[in-house]
C-alpha cells in the first residue's frame, strides 16, 4: 500500500504549475492501492476552503452550502484518485500531561528524533500505526521536500519516501 501525503493531491490540482499538476497526477493515476489517514481528509479540507477557485464549479448552485460542497469535493478527489480511507480506532494512550490520542502520542515520541512540521509528524505517526495494525505500507509519496529529513527513519521501518517534485 501507499500512504498518499496531502501535498500531492493538492500539486495534481495547482493550477499555476500546470507541469507539476499534471505531473502528480499522472503519479496518482499510476499509483495503485493508494490509502489516506483523517489528517490528510482535514489537511485537504482546509486547502481547499482556502482556495475557492478549486470547488467554484461545484460552488455554482445556488441553494449549496459550503459545508455541503466541501465534502462533496472531498468525496469526489478520494473517488478520481480512488484513494482509500483507512479510520483510526481512536484509541488513546497515557503522556505525563494526560491522555492524548494514539497519532499524537505517537507524534510526542517522534518529534525530538525526527524534527518535522506538526502535521508532517502526523502523517508519519499515522503511517506508522497503520503498518503496526497490519496494513502493509510499503511507501509514502508526497510533494513535500521536508519529509526527507524522516527518509532513514521511514526506510528502518521499511517505508519507502518519493517525493514527487517536478
Amino acid at each position: 500500500m501507499n500512504y498518499i501525503d496531502t501535498s500531492l493531491v493538492v500539486a495534481a490540482l495547482d493550477s499555476t504549475s500546470e507541469k507539476r499538476s499534471k505531473y502528480a497526477s499522472t503519479i496518482l493515476g499510476r499509483t495503485r492501492e493508494k490509502v489516506v489517514s483523517q489528517l490528510f481528509l482535514l489537511e485537504l479540507a482546509s486547502a481547499i476552503s482556502r482556495k475557492p477557485e478549486l470547488i467554484k464549479a461545484v460552488a455554482m448552485e445556488e441553494n449549496n452550502k459550503p459545508a455541503s460542497v466541501l465534502l462533496a469535493y472531498l468525496v469526489y478527489l478520494l473517488s478520481k484518485y480512488d484513494l482509500k480511507f483507512l479510520p483510526l480506532s481512536g484509541e488513546q494512550v497515557a503522556t505525563p500531561f494526560g491522555r492524548v490520542n494514539t497519532e499524537v502520542g505517537s507524534g510526542l515520541a517522534l518529534a525530538a528524533e525526527l524534527k518535522l512540521r506538526s502535521l508532517d509528524l502526523l502523517h508519519v505517526a499515522q503511517l506508522l500505526l497503520f503498518k503496526d495494525r497490519g496494513y502493509t505500507i510499503e511507501s509514502l509519496l508526497t510533494s513535500d521536500a521536508d519529509f526527507l529529513r524522516a527518509e532513514k527513519f521511514l526506510e528502518q521501518h521499511g517505508v519507502k519516501l518519493l517525493v514527487i517534485q517536478k
